[in-house]
């Protein structure tokens, strides 16, 4: 990617070493990956990727027990999310200082922001930030409705997924089917013409 200029698929290549240091506890080295990351996502004018550089150097914060700065990091990530517009993001913005606040053991902050978690998630149908956020919630708080509500929500999301792969096998067979129909017409022109030739 380097020899080929492709800023933004060093950056990616970047985070992803990062997140190994991380999980083997390096923090020296996934903070060395996380600059190198943030750098060339600002090279290639990657707002996401840059967006989500600063988030992982949040998380290394939390890590290190810098909980101002940590915090200080998630709140730039989630103004950066909203203005950015993916949902998607957004929703994982708001589970991330959630997380932050029930972790730091202020559950009223941390219910805050994954309520605007959930209804972002339910206004855009964004079954997998609801899943996550509910799963997040049980970890602190045991809620028979909630159990329900996130199995209603896992059983809606397979049967998406289901309905998904049933259409892309469908669309794989209709592309055969027509290959098969386009051979069949290439044949019937060659030996056309061969007889056309013939006679």
């Amino acid at each position: 990617a380097l020899e080929d200029e492709k800023y933004e698929s060093v950056a990616n290549a970047y985070s992803f070493l990062g997140q190994i240091a991380l999980d083997k506890n390096q923090e020296k080295r996934a903070r060395y990956c996380f600059k190198k990351q943030f750098n060339y996502a600002k090279i290639c004018d990657a707002p996401f990727t840059a967006t989500r550089a600063i988030n992982n150097e949040a998380i290394l914060a939390f890590m290190s027990s810098n909980y101002d700065e940590s915090l200080v990091l998630f709140q730039k990530v989630l103004n950066q999310r909203k203005s950015q517009g993916f949902h998607f993001y957004t929703c994982e913005a708001y589970m991330n200082i959630a997380n932050y606040h029930l972790q730091t053991g202020d559950s009223i902050k941390g219910s805050l922001y994954i309520d605007s978690c959930i209804t972002l998630g339910e206004k855009h149908n964004l079954l997998l930030n609801q899943i996550e956020a509910l799963e997040l919630i049980l970890e602190y708080k045991e809620s028979v409705e909630l159990r329900n509500k996130l199995a209603f929500l896992i059983s809606k999301r397979n049967e998406q997924f289901n309905q998904n792969l049933h259409k892309r096998k469908s669309l794989l067979f209709d592309d055969k089917k027509s290959e098969n129909r386009n051979n069949y017409l290439i044949i019937s022109l060659i030996l056309f013409t061969g007889i056309m030739t013939w006679l």
